[in-house]
């Protein structure tokens, strides 16, 4: 069974990433189903909604519920998909140490010592973990004052929970659900057929960062405790529980770039402008922050604007 602890759901409007999707022979299908009943709890009520409504005619951001798609196998399936495309070789456990740049040269250290020159570094780390990569020069000071926390990241946290099997649907229900705690319930799982089902809990900001002060078996806990009220019975079906803190995530510190207006007026046009040999890309340098999408936007972007440099790579 997969579920996927980010990058999940992709927008009709989102070209780039259905495109390379499309490009690679990826497998696409509704993010959400076409039977069973949605579920919400809100206010100590449970209601249970066709899913031609909940699909039809209820929103997700500006876009229709019915208007979303996934990668059949875990959204990993794209990245995984360009690695294959690469010529040269992939470096992987290799966390950077410092970024060392001359007229010439560019040269990426590396923690075990190691080092990478090149004639030009695309640099695509999260703002939050950057202050582990020392630069030499110092980046421009308005990204430094991103890296000292002056561009906000959402918190946001997953916990899934497997069952021995789909006991919701005996209620005629498809395992997806709202409550006004505020959450967001998924049944990734709902069009593999097996026996077994896997819900998850998505919670964002304050939700999430009380989520994170809670042991792993206090997290699982208290979403079960909860979710009684929207899928009665839950807790003697568990099979095995497990979540993930975006903010506690070694390599992202944080889900994705959502800096205030006054962060984006004052700092983002800044983030991707190249510094020397160094270029940037990522989400958090796009217009489409949290979605696969704005990499790819920011990806080409950058490529372009190195093989438009004067002493770009041959």
């Amino acid at each position: 069974l997969i579920a996927e602890a980010g990058a999940a759901r992709i927008p009709y409007n989102h070209d780039l990433t259905l495109g390379y999707a499309d490009y690679f022979g990826l497998k696409i299908d509704s993010f959400y189903p076409d039977e069973g009943l949605y579920a919400d709890y809100s206010g100590g009520v449970r209601t249970l909604i066709p899913p031609e409504e909940f699909l039809e005619e209820q929103l997700f951001g500006s876009v229709l519920h019915s208007e979303y798609s996934k990668i059949i196998g875990g959204s990993d399936q794209l990245p995984k998909a360009f690695t294959e495309s690469l010529m040269e070789e992939i470096y992987l456990n290799k966390p950077v140490k410092s970024i060392e740049q001359s007229q010439n040269e560019v040269i990426v250290k590396v923690i075990d010592g190691t080092e990478f020159p090149a004639k030009k570094v695309l640099c695509t780390v999260p703002i939050p973990v950057l202050e582990n990569i020392t630069f030499n020069p110092p980046l421009a000071p308005e990204k430094m004052a991103a890296i000292s926390g002056g561009y906000d990241y959402t918190p946001a946290s997953r916990i899934f929970i497997q069952f021995n099997d789909r006991f919701w649907e005996n209620e005629g229900l498809n395992g997806f659900a709202t409550t006004d705690w505020p959450e967001e319930i998924w049944h990734p799982s709902w069009n593999l057929g097996k026996q077994k089902g896997i819900l998850l809990c998505y919670l964002r900001e304050e939700r999430a960062l009380e989520n994170d002060q809670l042991s792993e078996l206090n997290r699982i806990g208290q979403v079960l405790n909860r979710w009684e009220n929207v899928f009665p019975g839950v807790q003697s079906h568990v099979d095995v529980g497990h979540s993930i803190s975006w903010m506690d995530e070694k390599w992202s510190r944080g889900a994705w770039a959502s800096p205030t207006p006054e962060q984006d007026e004052l700092i983002g046009s800044f983030l991707g402008d190249a510094e020397g040999r160094i270029h940037f890309a990522g989400e958090h340098i796009s217009e489409f922050h949290g979605w696969m999408q704005g990499a790819l936007v920011s990806g080409l972007r950058a490529a372009q604007e190195i093989h438009d440099s004067s002493d770009n790579i041959v």
